[in-house]
């Protein structure tokens, strides 16, 4: 009798992200947004946080994932240690993801190296560390990690120049779902009725309230569009530390009934289709992933000139300098209303690289490679994501 010997079935690889928190901002929803695209049946993602600041916990069970909490960093930094090594040694992970906007958190990185884990990357978010304080280590750390890890990620060039310098990285675009934010004119309809704006002249917003989004400076533009339209109307979306200091200030210049506050929303891409243009005076950013959003919803925006030129899709968006005062920035905003037909243009948007399922499928050949071309992906060796 013939034997017939089953093959055994392949087995996932095993990565795990490492990031503060899976809060509300940018990097994190890039995040479930490649968690959702990847083939989870070769991929098995999880996550490792370090602090309390988690909303998407029950999305990733969903998905199959697990989130670990580790003791925050650097205020129990031993513990903190102990705990990474120990998930990392005993959960068996092929790839180590480490995700930030400078290098602070690289002891993921240096424990994967000991351990012999045979993907180490570190992927940049940002262009600059969110307080200053950190970078003196963002310096050291630099060097540090030169031998440690073998794939450098950024999510543009400015955001790769300033985390690894001369090192050679490279680029994964921050991807969206296209469709999602594709132009609806009867979305538009029923959500500016909803928020019972339905004659408004609204501009948009979403950023999370932090000295870098520069809301102070966007109160200032916004003031001198209502001196010359005033209906026009001002939604931000999001939450933060700044939130409270933004509301008093709007209420100091009398623009209490000309703005609306909606916090943390779920629903970015329907409200996007209620706003008339978007607004971003960034002091920085490491792409600015919700310029693509409003791009892909028929957007015009106005963004601050620091912000990665990645960032322009389409002919939808303009830059100006942060140097300029805020008439000159509230000019163009009118300018662009009055000139920009909002038509849906989501069919050109698909062929992007900033489509989730193509930057989904880069990130899958980067995993899939072997050790060997890892350490070799900097020199020399040429791939077709």
């Amino acid at each position: 009798m013939e034997i017939i010997k089953k093959k055994k079935e392949e087995q996932p690889i095993r990565v795990l992200h490492v990031i503060h928190g899976l809060g509300s901002g940018g990097a994190e929803s890039i995040l479930m947004g490649l968690f959702k695209n990847v083939d989870r049946n070769k991929y098995h993602f999880d996550f490792l946080i370090r602090s309390k600041n988690n909303i998407y916990e029950k999305d990733i069970k969903q998905l199959g994932g697990c989130v670990y909490t580790a003791p925050p960093f650097p205020s129990h930094i031993i513990k903190n240690y102990k705990y990474t090594k120990n998930l990392i040694k005993s959960k068996k992970y092929s790839v180590i993801h480490v995700h930030g906007n400078a290098l602070i958190y690289v002891y993921p990185l240096i424990i994967a190296k000991r351990l012999g884990i045979p993907c180490r990357i570190m992927h940049s978010h940002n262009t600059s560390a969110a307080k200053k304080v950190y970078y003196p280590i963002h310096i050291i750390n630099k060097y540090r990690i030169r031998n440690v890890v073998n794939i450098r990620l950024a999510c543009s060039e400015a955001a790769g120049n300033w985390m690894f310098g001369k090192d050679k990285f490279y680029i994964v675009e921050n991807g969206i779902n296209i469709s999602q934010f594709k132009f609806n004119q009867d979305v538009r309809m029923l959500y500016r009725n909803r928020l019972g704006i339905r004659d408004k002249f609204v501009i948009g917003n979403v950023a999370r309230f932090l000295p870098s989004k520069n809301h102070f400076f966007l109160l200032k533009i916004f003031r001198e569009i209502l001196e010359q339209m005033e209906n026009a109307l001002l939604i931000l979306i999001g939450e933060g530390p700044e939130e409270e200091k933004i509301k008093k200030l709007a209420e100091e210049l009398g623009m209490n009934d000309s703005i609306i506050f909606l916090g943390k929303r779920n629903d970015v891409n329907c409200l996007m289709q209620a706003m008339d243009i978007f607004i971003l005076p960034s002091n920085f950013e490491g792409l600015g992933i919700v310029l693509i959003e409003a791009q892909a919803a028929s957007l015009p925006c106005v963004a601050s000139d620091i912000i990665p030129k990645e960032s322009k899709i389409s002919e939808l968006i303009e830059y100006v300098s942060l140097n300029s005062p805020p008439h000159i920035w509230a000019e163009q905003v009118l300018k662009l209303y009055k000139t920009v037909r909002r038509e849906e243009n989501s069919l050109s948007l698909q062929e992007s690289s900033y489509n989730i399922e193509k930057c989904a499928k880069k990130l899958e050949k980067i995993y899939s490679i072997d050790y060997d071309e890892a350490t070799n992906f900097f020199f020399g060796m040429t791939m077709e994501m």
